[in-house]
Order: C-alpha cells, then structure tokens, then sequence
C-alpha cells in the first residue's frame, strides 16, 4: 500500500508540472491565430479601491498609448474607497475619453468590473490593474489578434522590470507559467489571461458573480467554453515589479489560488469532455492537490525500505531543508535554494486555498 501511494503521488505531481507541459508541447495539432493590423474602439476597464496615489498617473498613462483619441476611452470604477481616490478622479470630470464611476459601498472588485463594462460601448474591452504600466507597443499588438474573428479574448505578457537580476523568486515561476500559457494558445486557448492586461469582445462579456475572485480565469474560460479562442500574447507586454514582501505574495498566492476552486461552482460546465476542461484539470485543479501529493509521497517514503527509497527520503528532505533556507537568506539567494522556497511557498499557499474553499471562506480583494 505504502509503496502505490508513493508511485501514485509522485506521478501525479510530475504531471502537473511536467507531464501536462510536455503533453501540450507535443500535441499533434498546432492551431496559429491569423494576427494582422485591427483598430477598433476600445474601452480601458479600470477596478480601484484606495488608490489616491496611483490613479491618476494611470489614467494618463493609459490616454498616453499610442492609439487614435476618438478610438479609445477610460473607465474607472473606485469600490468603495475610503482615501482621497474619489476626489482625484472627480478631478477627471469632463475629460474627453475618461469615465469615473463610483460608489460608498465596498462591494468588491467583481461588481466594479461589472459596472465599467455596463458603461462601455466600444468593440473591445481592455482590463488593466492600477499598479502596472503597458509597453508602448503592447495595445497594438494585443489588438491584432483581434484580427482573427476566432479569438474572443487575448492576453497580455506579464514581466517584472527586475527579470535580470538573479535569485528572484517569483520570476522563475512567471517565465514557467508565460510559457505554458503560450503553448497551451498554439493548440486552442490557455486557461486564463494576466489580470493587468487582457482584452475581449465587447459581447462576449457576462456580469461578473458576486464575490468572484478571478475575473481573469472566469471570463476567458467562458470564452472558451463558448467556443472563442482565448490566446496569450507575448508581444503585448505589461511590466510590473515583484512583492515586496513574501508575506504580501503569499496573500496574493492564497487568493488566486481560492479563486480556482471557486469557479467550480461559477463554471458548472468546467466537468465535461471538453479541451478546455481537460486544460483546466491539468493546468488549474492538478497543481492545487499537488500538496496533498507532496505529504502522502513524504509519509509513503518513511514506510519504505531499500537504498532506492532510503535516497529519495533524503533527497525529500534535503529538498525542504533547502527550502527552508530560502526563508531566512535575503531575497536575492542562489536559485538552487530560491526555487525550492518558491516551490515550498506556492504549495503552501495552495493548502491554505484547499482550506479556505472546504470552511467557506474567500480572501476579500483590497486592491
């Protein structure tokens, strides 16, 4: 029994990092998006909550894009904020292309979402995040795929301004999940678009659940499940920087990951035959068990005899071991111990999610 339970979670968690990535990387049927030149009107939707600080060089930054004026305008939708965020953008009142909305309640960015779509009447709806600037080039790239009517949402490239330096954590997962996305778009849609940037067919959109978590899972995977292609596009790049503490990217993990099992029961239609749902099984659901995987393979090794399992109970060990330096050497550690402790971290956050979706609760969105 012990020795089926350690051979059954050790496949499990090389298909979830490493089978599935290789599965899509091999599949026989590469399906390339016919982009070309597209210009249509676009709406930038925008969700804030306490930004005083921030909104207002967005606003410019984004009415700054290289794009015709009378093609594209701004929403801002403030959830609730109790800071000055209101007064900045009663100060954008009668601009050309900016809309403010705003409300006392905190209802979520879900409802702020749903609102600013409610308001917008161009083609395509752009989503962006307060915090993130775009490349100068990357609305116009993400537009082009646009020029293919199969694609009903395309996804912008998140990058942090810091990739070069070494020893950075969260980077080295980034580059992994960029990849997969990409891959996943040459065989039909991937499973989601980068929060900070991602754009969609103005008819495509339904309102948003209360409470939903993650407006950039749900939305694509309606897409898809509809029959639109949903596409990753590595070209429409969106610089942001990294956490600036693990606690804080911990909090971040922790509430995306919740959001993945809450579409569950957003997304009824997710269990079925379909492509997409086996891209959601594998890419989504498969990595949130993978820390039951890690503790029934560590608890099966200590049960098992022989020098094959007596050098994987210390490799297991010496991996954690590692793992655990990473949280107490700075930021910028060699990658041997950064991509444990990421690894380690990532898990964890994915226990606190089971947690969180078997008692009920959901991580409430602040920013």
């Amino acid at each position: 029994m012990a020795e089926a339970l350690f051979w059954t979670s050790a496949a499990l968690i090389f298909y979830a990092y490493f089978g599935y990535p290789l599965l899509v990387l091999l599949w026989p049927r590469k399906n390339p998006i016919n982009r070309g030149p597209y210009t249509p009107t676009v709406s930038f939707v925008l969700a804030v909550r306490d930004e005083q600080d921030a909104v207002d060089g967005k606003i410019r930054h984004l009415l700054d894009q290289a794009y015709p004026a009378e093609k594209r305008e701004v929403i801002v939708v403030s959830d609730g904020s109790t800071d000055a965020t209101v007064e900045r953008l009663r100060a954008w009142e009668g601009h050309a292309g900016v809309q403010c909305l705003h409300y006392d309640d905190h209802r979520g960015k879900a409802a702020a979402i749903t609102l600013g779509v409610a308001n917008a009447a161009s083609e395509i709806i752009v989503f962006t995040d307060v915090r993130q600037r775009l490349d100068p080039n990357g609305l116009v790239r993400l537009l082009e795929n646009f020029a293919d009517p199969r694609v009903g949402c395309a996804s912008g490239e998140l990058r942090f301004r810091s990739e070069s330096q070494p020893g950075l954590k969260t980077t080295a997962y980034w580059k992994y999940e960029r990849w997969l996305r990409h891959q996943e778009s040459l065989i039909g849609s991937c499973t989601g678009a980068t929060g900070a940037f991602y754009g969609i067919r103005r008819e495509l959109f339904r309102p948003l659940p209360e409470g939903l978590l993650l407006d950039d899972v749900y939305t694509p995977l309606q897409i898809a499940l509809g029959g639109r292609r949903v596409v990753h596009e590595p070209e429409a790049i969106v610089y942001d920087v990294e956490a600036s503490g693990e606690r804080q990217e911990f909090q971040r993990k922790v509430r995306t990951l919740t959001g993945n099992y809450q579409l569950l029961r957003y997304l009824p239609e997710l269990i079925s035959l379909r492509t997409a749902s086996l891209q959601f099984f594998s890419h989504k659901l498969m990595r949130l068990l993978v820390p039951v995987f890690l503790l029934v393979c560590a608890a099966a090794n200590c049960f098992l005899t022989g020098p094959f399992y007596r050098f994987t109970l210390i490799a297991q060990a010496a991996f954690y071991f590692t793992a655990g330096l990473g949280a107490v050497l700075p930021k910028r550690s060699p990658r041997l111990i950064g991509i444990p402790h990421a690894f380690v971290l990532l898990n964890g956050a994915a226990l606190v999610a089971m947690v969180n979706f078997l008692s009920g609760r959901t991580p409430a969105w602040k920013k």
